[in-house]
């Protein structure tokens, strides 16, 4: 017989599926996830380019989080203040990115802002040759690239229906990393 041809072996979350429908209200959600639904071709669209934003946030916050010792033990300094500075930064950050994306401002615009002022914060990040320069640069880097993963979670979440909404952001998540 062919390939695909014949009666198709159970699978194993088809048991765990039949054990757990005793349960009661796990039905519902199994007969959900059973027929997962992320919508649209432009809503597919929608999922690629909110996982590039996604990608883009974490690759940023890896390189201010990892590389940027490696930097400053090639300058010969002691990296553990700046990125105390990066990290204290970035936990003010995603408190304050994290609140601007539920005002009027939103979570789109919030973003770009984030994006903006990093850039703006990179040279003293990077290039500042005083000690006293390279914390307040680390600080505002924290600020606002790191604090930008303050928003990611509701910026992702907001773009999925409720009932989607963990299987949007796994899907998502999983495309970004």
């Amino acid at each position: 017989a062919e390939r695909g041809d014949g009666p198709r072996p159970q699978s194993l979350d088809a048991d765990v599926a039949a054990a757990l429908r005793t349960y009661p209200r796990i039905p519902v959600l199994i007969d959900h996830l059973a027929e997962p639904h992320l919508g649209t071709p432009e809503e597919y669209e929608d999922v690629l380019a909110v996982a590039a934003i996604l990608a883009a946030i974490m690759f940023a916050y890896q390189s201010m989080s990892f590389w940027y010792g490696s930097l400053l033990r090639e300058r010969a300094l002691a990296p553990l203040q700046y990125l105390v500075a990066v990290n204290v930064g970035g936990i003010a950050g995603a408190a304050i990115w994290g609140w601007a994306g539920d005002t009027r401002l939103g979570h789109r615009r919030a973003l770009m802002l984030g994006a903006v002022l990093s850039l703006a914060s990179l040279p003293a990040f990077l290039f500042a040759s005083s000690p006293a320069t390279l914390v307040a640069g680390a600080l505002a880097i924290g600020l606002t690239g790191a604090g930008m993963l303050g928003i990611a979670p509701s910026f992702v979440g907001r773009r999925f229906q409720t009932s989607e909404r963990a299987l949007g952001w796994g899907v998502v998540y999983h495309i970004a990393v």
